[in-house]
């Protein structure tokens, strides 16, 4: 052994992880696989596949405890266990034991920062090995380590199925200060009792992996969903994507807004490839991201993508100088001659500013337009012409969704002819500076690395993991769990519904001017108060509810007292 010492790795969560959050999903996924395989197998077994290997591996672990004093079990322990339980022959058992191991593999991500610090330990001369508490043979964790470096190829690995020794209980440490009697030995591990603890407590240097922690939703979505396949891959894959990027408004993207965007674009997709529907429009500003989004899901480019600049405010304006002349040109402009049927995609709305703009256009030629939605007001009314498709049915607008979809852009106020004789719109004052400085880059490359791996992570397995359950899991936690940190990253976004953004945010924090002037976005606001007054700031936002007592609004010019059903205007009270 080298005169260095010996540095011991720990390998599942510290070297490679999944791309589930619960190892146990990847029974999951083999029951997912197996409904779509022709094994024979008996169909019951089919069904309950992840029930069964869940349970088979608890009760054999118990069982070969007691009967045979082993500590560790093995994988073919636990598939000789199923085939005794459901009659099968040794070619489907071993169709079974070798399916786990292929999709174990597909489902691996490397952990490049802790491998990069295994690499420069070998450089240096210290003797590297490998150890393991795990089921798997040392020679199926080997095949898929060596998939990410050549390095682990000659590597020593220890498995507790294989040694009947476990870190756990000491006895793996013991056996291997046998085998090496190191001077020096580091373990690294992610586990706080069996790296940690343990080695610690019998002299060996320890270093404990902590990140790839979950955020506070995702352990609260993970709890409300604690066996749904689809769940546990979205967040896993956010997960992931935190090994390698530390940057906070990049992980808000991949982590809070990404799966929920990146859901209802392909739900868009969908419903546009069922309808035959080929160009596709994405309003400003809320389909800034959309479009991106859809580019990148566009694979066989069976879909034309165009971003449509129009606002409410742009079309209130039009209609009251009567300039409906620029907006039919410009949509002349931008809608296909040969098309008789288009899509408009946005976030939220009742519809009326898309009723206007199909108005606008069946005054040029016959078109019906598809207006979808992540989710529409129920004051929406349908149109034969412009027929509105909400993903989520809801009684109640949600806008929360709506400040994830933020942009560099100013709002749409009007239109003009350029110098090329082309119709542009004309826009407020940019809110880039705005957006640059709250960290609009990296918020996007967060959104855009999670469309990249979930797409493989969903290739890899031939499984569609869009869930509609997100977004009312996410929903819940936005309205009643919400953590201050997230809470701090909402309510920051550059945001205004009308004028100009860059001294508007979402939601600001608390204080004396804002505490008495209630607002929609209260509960971020008084998410983002310390744990010592947000009890008062609630107690004081509840009572002085929009919805029930009063509301003031100073940019809608808006200021009244609620008394029973009435409403008595204070504006002259408190402005000049």
């Amino acid at each position: 052994m080298s005169n260095l010492g010996l540095i011991s790795f720990d390998i599942f969560d510290t070297l490679i992880t999944r791309t589930v959050v619960n190892p146990t999903m990847i029974f999951a996924i083999m029951q997912n696989a197996l409904q779509q395989m022709s094994f024979n197998l008996p169909n019951c077994l089919v069904k309950n596949f992840y029930y069964v290997r869940v349970k088979s591996e608890k009760f054999v672990r118990e069982n070969l405890r007691i009967n045979e004093n082993k500590s560790e079990i093995s994988l073919c322990d636990i598939y000789d266990y199923i085939q005794l339980n459901f009659d099968l022959t040794e070619k489907q058992k071993d169709n079974l034991l070798n399916l786990e191991m292929q999709i174990e593999g597909k489902n691996i991500v490397p952990i490049i920062e802790n491998i990069n610090k295994l690499k420069e330990f070998v450089l240096q001369g210290y003797k590297v090995i490998l150890i393991s508490d795990m089921y798997l043979p040392s020679e199926a964790i080997r095949n898929i380590l060596i998939k990410f470096d050549q390095i682990f190829e000659k590597l020593e690995i220890y498995v507790s199925s294989e040694y009947n020794k476990k870190k756990s209980n000491k006895s793996m440490y013991n056996y291997l200060k046998k085998i090496y009697t190191p001077t020096h030995w580091i373990h690294f591990g992610d586990n706080y009792i069996a790296d940690f603890f343990i080695p610690i407590s019998m002299g060996i240097k320890a270093c404990y992996y902590r990140k790839n922690r979950l955020t506070s939703y995702e352990k609260y979505i993970l709890k409300e969903q604690k066996q749904n396949l689809n769940i546990d891959l979205l967040v896993g894959c956010a997960k992931n994507l935190r090994l390698k990027e530390e940057n906070e408004k990049y992980i808000f993207g991949a982590s809070f807004a990404a799966p929920i965007l990146y859901i209802y674009v392909k739900w868009v997709l969908s419903q546009c490839r069922s309808k035959k529907i080929r160009h596709l429009y994405f309003v400003a500003r809320d389909g800034f991201l959309l479009k991106q989004i859809a580019d990148k899901l566009n694979f066989n480019n069976e879909f034309i993508t165009h971003y449509f600049c129009t606002s409410r405010k742009a079309c209130s304006s039009i209609k009251k100088e009567n300039r409906e002349m620029l907006l039919s040109l410009y949509i002349d402009q931008e809608l296909p001659q040969s098309e008789n049927c288009v899509a408009f995609i946005d976030i939220n709305g009742s519809g009326k500013t898309q009723d206007y703009i199909t108005e606008c256009l069946n005054k040029l030629r016959a078109c019906t337009t598809y207006n979808f939605y992540l989710h529409n007001t129920t004051t929406v009314k349908q149109n034969a012409k412009s027929i509105k498709c909400s993903m989520i049915p809801l009684t109640d607008s949600e806008d929360w969704v709506e400040y994830l979809c933020r942009c560099p852009e100013g709002q749409t106020i009007g239109y003009y002819y350029n110098e090329n004789n082309i119709i542009v719109p004309l826009k407020e004052k940019n809110c880039a500076d705005s957006m640059e400085k709250w960290g609009f880059e990296d918020y996007k490359n967060g959104i855009f690395d999670y469309v990249d791996e979930i797409v493989k992570v969903e290739s890899n397995n031939n499984i569609d993991i869009s869930d509609f359950l997100l977004f009312d899991l996410m929903n819940q936690y936005i309205h009643n769990h919400l953590d201050k940190k997230t809470a701090d990253i909402i309510g920051s976004i550059p945001f205004a519904s009308l004028g100009e953004e860059h001294n508007t945010v979402v939601a600001e924090q608390i204080n004396l001017v804002n505490l008495f002037c209630p607002k929609y976005t209260d509960y971020i606001s008084i998410a983002r108060c310390n744990k010592l007054i947000k009890p008062i700031v609630y107690l004081i936002k509840t009572i002085i509810n929009p919805r029930t007592y009063a509301y003031i609004n100073k940019d809608k010019n808006l200021a009244y007292l609620k008394i029973y059903k009435y409403k008595l205007d204070i504006r002259k009270l408190i402005w000049r």
